[in-house]
């Protein structure tokens, strides 16, 4: 249940309106969007009046929500309690790849030495086909990618959804991790990129064209739900190598007490598998329970990472 509740709304927040339909009746939302606002409805999360709708918090629900699902919920409702309607005078445009991409140049060439302040990218990736499918690292510059990362111009982390492992955009997840890029799984609905902190590009579904299109701000009001969000997402999610491994995914999750049913969800697999999987490792570790699978887990996690230190 709570997964659905996420995903329902995380669309209507990226479907940047507030209302329903415009003073003429003509909808503002298209069937996916309104399915999704219709179900919010149903348990409390959202409520309408008129043409308009609001988002509620999570204290709201009729329905029994996690903390981790709380936590996520309330931090897009300040998302959206901040967004307008409209594209503002702040925002701008951008169409195609080819203008998100000469953001990213412009903003790596700003004045700013890159070689003693990196510039900061947190990528957030949906599982839309279009992304998952494409062959990105035949598509990518080399000269370009052996300029910026020799001279660590950039310092990026990269959220994946689980949908990633096995696609064709494995082949370039894999290189940018040679390249020194963190890679950790979650899955979500949400596209956005944030630059140092103070800039976001959002990919913009509020149009009804076929265009592909994203929103830059600058606003602080949306920019810093918008790292927030990253944050909580990034800190609960699975090291790409984990996931791979599978067995890997299940102990980081483990060890933070998530239930089989959402180490199921974030691993795009069933509970029962999961399940065979604790037993397993259980087994294999010679511990009787699960807590105590996950604090050894956790305590190799931090001696490994004293070692490294």
């Amino acid at each position: 249940m709570s997964s659905h509740l996420r995903e329902d709304y995380e669309t209507l927040v990226l479907a940047g309106v507030k209302r329903v339909a415009d003073g003429s009746g003509k909808s503002l939302l298209v069937q996916a969007h309104q399915q999704a606002l219709d179900r919010l409805i149903a348990c409390g999360l959202a409520a309408r009046e008129g043409d308009a709708f609001v988002l509620r918090q999570s204290r709201d629900a009729t329905t029994t929500l996690d903390e981790p699902t709380r936590q996520l919920l309330d931090t897009l409702h300040t998302l959206w309690m901040r967004l307008d309607d409209h594209t503002t005078s702040e925002d701008e445009i951008l169409y195609g790849e080819l203008g998100y991409w000469q953001h990213w140049a412009n903003v790596l060439h700003d004045g700013t030495d890159r070689t003693v302040q990196p510039l900061r990218m947190d990528i957030m990736i949906p599982a839309r086909p279009a992304l998952l499918s494409r062959h990105w690292a035949q598509e990518l510059d080399p000269d370009i990618v052996e300029h910026v990362f020799s001279h660590g111009l950039v310092n990026i982390r990269l959220l994946v959804p689980p949908a990633a492992h096995g696609a064709a955009v494995q082949t370039m997840i894999e290189s940018a991790l040679r390249l020194g890029v963190q890679v950790r799984v979650f899955p979500s609905n949400l596209e956005f990129s944030v630059f140092d902190g103070q800039v976001a590009v959002v990919h913009d579904e509020s149009h009804h064209d076929n265009s592909e299109r994203y929103r830059l701000t600058r606003r602080v009001a949306v920019v810093e739900p918008l790292a927030a969000l990253f944050e909580l997402r990034w800190a609960t999610a699975i090291p790409w190598e984990g996931f791979v491994r599978g067995t890997g995914g299940v102990l980081h999750l483990l060890a933070q007490d998530w239930t089989d049913a959402r180490i199921a969800e974030a691993l795009g697999t069933s509970t029962r598998t999961v399940s065979r999987r604790i037993a397993e490792m259980m087994q294999a570790a010679g511990v009787e329970s699960r807590f105590e699978l996950g604090m050894k887990y956790a305590l190799q996690e931090l001696g490994s990472q004293g070692a490294n230190g």
